[in-house]
């Protein structure tokens, strides 16, 4: 059997993760059913008798704060007093290294409600649980242990309907005209994100891009850097100056007596972000950028100062942003003999699709 709790209510958190304006510090009692089910509720928590034991699952409420990490940095769904990215960064410090995970309960009731209350303030179900999760779009399971009949686990989770409250069309878009330029995805994991992204960008035939972002990814893997890249030497005659450069072994001089060998050098390599924008400059239709588990990595340092170009007017960025001399010389050199003026086009025509857990 689970006690399953649709929703944390606003008034149940701490005020830091009350919505942005209310000052009030929380009633500090989680509800979890109508009073008529009392008689379950009994059942199940044994009569909340002395002897139960109640406690969080450290890997569920790790787990919970990384599906919730894309609210917590851009606040998406509501504003908060201060849950940030620095507020999520202390969480997930202070729940890996917790070492007690467990806490007093006892029932509360009013005339037509049940209640799970505590009233000790140096556990974690009143310093770290009502100071971490977010109001309306959380919801609890309470399970026993299985084998220790009188202990009873509390596991949280990002509400697996919010899908349904992300501004996306859920048929096929009829044109491109019709289809959002910044799109986000958020659902819990198989709710069909991947699956809908995938639908919607064969819209775009072969003008789109897919990426994966992960713990490590960076801002230099997504927009561009240098790279190491290896060269083929082959001298040609007695002095350096004839030397001739292959970039692999089968471009070789014809006579193939001479030797090879290998040089390292470094040369700028695109991103995803540098493929798409030139893909887009370079083609009169629209292109679609793909970035799958966004919050897997930290968004704001991958984006950098190119996040500043979501913030569009009619397509156009609102903003303008300078990128590296390394990044826009390798624009330049890319398209030389094109009618493409960067100032005027940069990121005028790509349309971005992230999935968030």
């Amino acid at each position: 059997m689970v006690i399953k709790i649709d929703r944390i209510a606003e008034s149940f958190v701490r005020r830091p993760v009350k919505f942005k304006g209310t000052t009030s510090s929380g009633e500090g009692k989680l509800y979890i059913a109508s009073k008529n089910e009392k008689a379950r509720i009994d059942k199940f928590f044994n009569s909340f008798q002395s002897g139960n034991k109640y406690r969080f699952d450290r890997q569920n409420f790790l787990e919970y704060l990384f599906s919730v990490e894309f609210e917590y940095t851009y606040n998406i769904f509501h504003q908060y007093n201060d849950a940030d990215r620095a507020y999520w960064e202390a969480a997930v410090k202070t729940i890996r290294g917790l070492k007690d995970f467990y806490f007093d309960a006892g029932l509360f009731e009013d005339t037509s409600r049940l209640y799970i209350e505590n009233n000790a303030r140096d556990n974690i179900f009143y310093k770290y649980f009502r100071e971490y999760v977010l109001p309306d779009i959380t919801k609890v399971e309470i399970e026993d242990d299985g084998v220790k009949s009188d202990e009873f686990i509390f596991k949280i989770f990002l509400k697996s309907d919010l899908r349904a409250r992300v501004e996306i069309a859920e048929s096929e878009p009829g044109d491109l005209d019709s289809f959002d330029f910044n799109r986000i995805v958020y659902g819990a994991p198989g709710t069909g994100k991947s699956y809908k992204i995938e639908a919607d960008s064969r819209l775009f035939g072969n003008n789109r891009l897919r990426v994966t972002f992960y713990p490590d990814y960076s801002y230099a893997k997504f927009v561009g850097s240098y790279k190491p890249s290896t060269y083929y030497k082959q001298n040609v005659g007695s002095s350096a100056d004839k030397s001739l450069y292959f970039d692999s072994k089968s471009s070789t001089h014809e006579n193939s007596a001479i030797r090879s060998e290998p040089v390292i050098d470094y040369v700028f390599t695109p991103g995803p972000f540098l493929q798409a924008l030139l893909q887009s400059l370079k083609a009169p239709e629209p292109f679609l950028l793909m970035i799958e588990e966004i919050n897997r990595a930290n968004a704001a340092s991958v984006f950098g100062e190119i996040f500043q170009l979501l913030d569009r007017t009619d397509g156009k960025s609102s903003y303008t942003v300078t990128l590296s001399n390394e990044a826009m010389l390798y624009l330049q050199d890319q398209l030389i003999g094109t009618d493409v003026d960067i100032a005027m086009e940069f990121f005028s025509r790509i349309t971005f699709i992230s999935g968030l857990l």
